[in-house]
């Protein structure tokens, strides 16, 4: 496959898939039961020293395999093994290692943005949560849906919108299926993250009604984050809020960014 076709869409079939300990939450909490763990695996180029971590769209458990949404880029070992992939043969993959986890009932709502294949754990995210249907009138207060709205960028001209297609049940035509009303999706340009479409997301969860409870999940390149909410730190911890999410007067109880 050829730099001209960068993504490729890719299941893995693996005979253990074991439940995560989950590591690295967005809050701390104590609550009992609720919890979704967003997962990545490492995978290994056979041929030298090198593994990179890359983020199943799926529930791999709930599917019994793991599917990746690969992108290839000139110089990249890992994605070059994963693109010449042919059926039956084998590569080494380490995980599934928890990326986050959050309690989804204690918020109000969600707010995920993203561009290209870092919507990869918001796709997982969403497959993971139960659908507004398949809750009865007697669900628990741990087991309620928050309202969800993705912020996604368009590709690039030319380049194939693959998360808006049908060919996988966790992209998005699907998951809208899924979510109803309870999911809305945005999309936007490349580029900047218009402060405008945060202010719209953010519509009800303004100061003036702060018994509303927001959580924002950002998984953008590092030019893209450092103007609407700051960057992370060179060891990977969060950093403070700065930016437009900042300006809004959101914090780190708020926000969690992602790699």
């Amino acid at each position: 496959m050829s730099l001209t076709q960068p993504i490729r869409t890719i299941c893995l079939r693996c005979s253990r898939l074991s439940s995560p300990v989950s590591t690295t939450s967005p809050l701390s909490a104590n609550t009992e039961g609720g919890e979704v763990v967003v997962q990545h695996m490492m995978i290994k180029s056979p041929d030298i020293q090198i593994e990179r971590p890359y983020t199943p769209v799926n529930d791999c458990l709930d599917d019994g395999e793991i599917r990746l949404v690969v992108k290839r880029v000139r110089g990249g070992e890992v994605g070059r093994v994963v693109h010449n992939l042919k059926d039956g043969d084998k590569v080494g993959i380490r995980g599934p290692i928890p990326t986050f986890s959050i309690y989804p009932n204690q918020y109000d709502k969600i707010i995920m943005i993203s561009t290209g294949t870092a919507i990869s754990p918001f796709l997982q995210l969403l497959s993971k949560l139960p659908s507004p249907s398949s809750l009865s009138s007697s669900t628990s207060s741990s087991e309620v849906i928050p309202k969800l709205h993705l912020i996604h960028s368009n590709p690039l001209e030319g380049r194939e919108d693959w998360s808006n297609t049908t060919i996988d049940k966790s992209f998005l035509p699907n998951l809208q299926d899924k979510f109803g009303n309870n999911l809305q999706i945005t999309r936007i340009d490349p580029g900047l993250i218009p402060k405008q479409v945060i202010v719209n997301a953010l519509q009800h969860e303004s100061k003036s009604n702060r018994d509303q409870r927001v959580l924002v999940l950002i998984c953008l390149p590092p030019m893209l984050m450092r103007p609407l909410c700051g960057s992370m730190t060179p060891n990977l911890s969060q950093g403070p809020i700065t930016g437009i999410l900042g300006e809004l007067g959101l914090t780190n109880q708020e926000v969690w960014k992602l790699e």
